[in-house]
């Protein structure tokens, strides 16, 4: 992604918010900002605006997968298979045991694929660069570990205004932000 193509729009998005056409539609704002993207561009614009969606794509099935592992795990129905963790991490798959006389269950074939699936998950490891999971060591691991921690932090910070903001409301007595006092809301908010 070009830093000019990403700078440039997020500058249009800017005037089309902040211009009074009194839309709050996310959908109305949008079609005004690609109305105003030249032809030519469109196909890097909509590149650039697919990144984030495509990480947050990621995100979820990472998420999903490790959720049924920590599901599994609460539940012990985890098949620990020692020779499982010989397998290396660049085959993004568990090593087969050897064959058994009864077939595996549904469960433990249904852990086999989580495995796989999180080990082929990818990871943001810095300088814009993403890997699988299977392959971060642990400078990898921990700044995803950091990353994370303070993505955690801002969202933290950002419940905690709200928060406030709902008390200032019981507190003037009054139905919506808009009605605080700006300086009271200006403290809170900053």
């Amino acid at each position: 992604m070009a830093a000019t193509a990403y700078t440039s729009v997020y500058a249009l998005i800017s005037r089309v918010l902040l211009t009074d056409t009194g839309a709050t539609d996310p959908r109305q704002l949008a079609e005004s900002v690609a109305e105003q993207i030249p032809e030519d561009r469109r196909m890097q614009v909509l590149i650039d605006m697919l990144v984030p969606q495509v990480k947050s794509m990621m995100r979820i099935q990472r998420n999903e997968a490790m959720s049924r592992a920590m599901s599994l795990r609460n539940t012990q129905m985890l098949d620990h298979d020692p020779r499982s963790a010989s397998a290396p991490a660049a085959s993004f798959r568990l090593e087969q045991s050897a064959p058994r006389l009864k077939p595996r269950s549904a469960k433990v074939e249904g852990i086999r694929d989580w495995w796989a699936t999180m080990l082929a998950s990818r990871v943001h490891v810095g300088d814009s660069r993403w890997i699988a999971l299977g392959d971060c060591g642990a400078t990898e691991l921990l700044f995803a570990e950091n990353e994370r921690r303070t993505h955690a932090e801002r969202e933290v910070n950002r419940a905690h205004m709200y928060m406030r903001l709902r008390e200032l409301l019981a507190r003037y007595e009054v139905d919506t932000v808009a009605e605080l006092p700006t300086d009271t809301a200006r403290e809170t908010v900053a």
